[in-house]
């Protein structure tokens, strides 16, 4: 599932309760300021807003040449690590 704490989104990997009505929600950050980053959130401290997938909405890249998603595209391709044997460089 997919949340909203402090402004940031973050992807729930674990939810369990600590008191009655309480929950620490272990996290990993998707947000660009968050990201890989893992977390834990008390529900009962942090506004907690579920993001379902009907809310997200697609934004149109007007750069010029499709500049933000090649560059988004460029840093997704940077962070897949390598599968193969051997020595190999990136461009």
């Amino acid at each position: 599932m997919r949340v909203q704490i402090r402004g940031e989104e973050w992807l729930v990997r674990d939810a369990r309760p600590v008191q009655q009505n309480v929950f620490a929600l272990r996290v990993t950050g998707l947000s660009e300021t968050v990201r890989d980053y893992e977390a834990t959130f008390l529900d009962s401290l942090d506004a907690v807003k579920v993001i379902s997938p009907e809310e997200v909405t697609f934004v149109r890249d007007d750069s010029q040449g499709y500049r933000r998603s090649r560059l988004f595209l460029h840093a997704l391709l940077a962070r897949t690590p390598l599968t193969q044997p051997g020595v190999t460089t990136r461009d």
